[in-house]
């Protein structure tokens, strides 16, 4: 992982725009995710987090194992939207504190199974304090 502390990617401060202007109103998590994912220069899809009544069940599509989820991350929402083959695309993630600061949103192993499935290699996240870390997903990731 590389963490920066400089001026975030464009696409990044485009999903913390996102995420702190999205209707959250029934969202009630203590916290926002926001996840675009982008190619060629432009968003193909955005996801966020929503609360298990609004959620699916994250299956086999993603991998080879059935995982059940209390709640749809917001990684898993972008892809399932973009609905296709994202080899070559980035993700974006960014995680908002009830407060508004970013925290860390670095992809959970069910995330990542889901990014590798698509084809996503590239990601960038927020961090805690303001910074942002940006990582190539790998099979074997941890």
């Amino acid at each position: 992982m590389d963490t920066e502390n400089t001026i975030a990617p464009k696409w990044l401060e485009v999903a913390l725009d996102l995420a702190r202007t999205h209707d959250w109103s029934k969202n009630k998590t203590s916290y926002r995710l926001c996840a675009i994912i982008v190619r060629g220069g432009r968003v193909i899809s955005v996801g966020f987090n929503d609360t298990p009544k609004n959620s699916y069940t994250i299956r086999a599509i993603f991998h080879k194992n059935t995982v059940n989820c209390i709640s749809t991350h917001a990684e898993c929402s972008a892809i399932h939207r973009a609905q296709g083959n994202l080899s070559g695309a980035k993700i974006y993630v960014v995680r908002l504190l009830a407060n508004g600061n970013p925290a860390i949103a670095r992809p959970c192993s069910i995330c990542h199974d889901a990014l590798v499935s698509a084809g996503i290699r590239k990601i960038h996240y927020t961090v805690s304090g303001g910074g942002w870390a940006k990582e190539t997903v790998h099979e074997n990731w941890d």
